[in-house]
């Protein structure tokens, strides 16, 4: 077996994991998701020690039998809390799933929260590995593990200095829990972030300063840009339009973007023109789209299978400018697509 580990490249291997890494943090910049991706191969001394500590275990990895799945691994770390779901969706349209290992939250216990997950490695990296040609106890896998940038540099510091040396820390709870509190009040201070940039995009609303307040609200990774001037003053002369991008959720907007056939750059303005044609639906502002944006959101409406549903606000908004006495209904201050 040492022969066989002396045949290993690691050139050869860190080459496919920075193809993967690129994978996974092209598409990530594409839809403008503030993040880090970092890529690692395990070196000879790691596989030696991990395929031994599972026969120490009794759960040997064999050519027939269960086999390491984490020979390659990716680190995908978001800035915020809610995008951690955007990067398991990113990365699941870019690999075939096959396994996980993610925490189920308790609200009784508190300790360090996994999402880790295993992908099928693509054929074409597969048949580049000289290592998963050479070595049976390896799977065509590669493990992906999703963090925040906050909680990175904890899980950093556990999985080196007590996962790997559990034996140090056996009774001394107590100063387990002190470790554990620590990720607690980082886990708690994911979600004040949040609530800091909502409360933020708030004020911009309020204040009517609706470049910032989409800067604040959808806290992407903007490219800069000078055009297109005409949709902040469309929104700065129609407030109700303005208080609709308001209530857009990001969630709601990232999940569409992710059904997009072709790329769009991440402009303030273009994340108002996109989500005006998924939610909104103001003729003035589709009227403003590069043919570049026209031709993206044309082909994604053709793929609704209904074409695009009735939204209920719009409906409303006619009924309240309809005549009180049952006569015609009275002109609408802007145009919105039916």
């Amino acid at each position: 077996m040492d022969q066989i580990y002396r045949l290993i490249d690691p050139r050869n291997e860190l080459h496919i994991s920075q193809q993967l890494v690129s994978l996974v943090e092209n598409k990530l910049n594409e839809l403008g998701i503030l993040s880090r991706v970092f890529g690692r191969v395990k070196s000879v001394d790691s596989v030696k020690a991990k395929v031994a500590s599972r026969k120490e275990q009794g759960k040997p990895y064999g050519p027939n039998g269960p086999k390491m799945q984490d020979f390659y691994g990716l680190r995908v770390v978001v800035y915020f809390t809610d995008d951690v779901d955007v990067a398991r969706r990113v990365v699941g349209n870019l690999f075939a799933y096959d396994s996980e290992s993610v925490s189920d939250l308790s609200r009784d216990k508190f300790g360090p929260v996994r999402c880790n997950v295993v992908y099928r490695l693509p054929e074409d990296l597969h048949a580049q590995s000289l290592a998963l040609q050479r070595l049976p106890l390896l799977d065509q896998t590669l493990e992906v593990q999703f963090r925040t940038v906050l909680s990175e540099g904890w899980h950093e510091v556990e999985h080196d200095l007590r996962y790997k040396r559990q034996h140090a820390w056996e009774q001394h709870e107590d100063l387990g829990r002190v470790i554990n509190a620590i990720l607690a009040t980082l886990e708690g201070s994911d979600w004040t972030l949040l609530k800091a940039f909502d409360d933020l995009a708030h004020r911009h609303y309020k204040s009517q300063d609706y470049l910032e307040m989409v800067h604040a609200k959808f806290r992407l990774r903007f490219r800069t840009t000078g055009q297109l001037e005409a949709v902040w003053q469309l929104l700065a002369q129609d407030p109700a339009l303005a208080k609709e991008l308001f209530r857009v959720e990001r969630a709601a907007y990232l999940g569409k973007l992710l059904e997009l056939r072709g790329s769009v750059p991440t402009t303030p303005e273009n994340v108002v023109l996109l989500a005006n044609r998924f939610f909104m639906r103001d003729l003035q502002l589709q009227a403003l789209e590069p043919p570049q944006i026209k031709a993206v959101m044309d082909r994604w409406e053709a793929q609704q299978p209904n074409g695009r549903a009735a939204v209920p606000h719009l409906a409303k908004q006619a009924l309240e400018h309809a005549a009180p006495d049952g006569g015609s209904a009275m002109p609408l201050l802007r145009t919105s697509l039916s």
